[in-house]
């Protein structure tokens, strides 16, 4: 019986370990509409997302966080940061803190 028990506290944790490693870098956070990365959205943003269509290359760029509108990145979204910016509407969210999970499997 104590075999038993002991066998079975082992068991638990090394699926605690497992559970915990699997579950470290899944998620990240970032700020929608931050191109750059920096954590705030400006008109660099806007510019950064720009350069990216057009191909030239940038320092950074977080395109999970510059699709605004999660149909890919766009001129659309740099138009919604833009608004955004002048205050002239936020229906995406822009600005705000969204969590992304790499591992999460799309709805189809």
């Amino acid at each position: 019986m104590k075999t038993v028990k002991t066998m079975i506290g082992v068991l638990l944790a090394i699926a605690i370990v497992f559970a915990s490693a699997m579950s470290v870098g899944a998620l990240t956070e970032y700020v929608r509409g931050d191109a750059d990365g920096n954590g705030i959205v400006t008109a660099v943003d806007v510019t950064v997302i720009q350069r990216h269509i057009a191909g030239i290359e940038t320092n950074s760029f977080v395109a999970i966080a510059a699709d605004v509108d999660g149909k890919g990145v766009s001129i659309v979204d740099v138009s919604l940061i833009q608004r955004y910016l002048v205050s002239l509407g936020n229906p995406y969210n822009i600005g705000k803190t969204f969590t992304f999970d790499e591992y999460e499997l799309p709805i189809v």
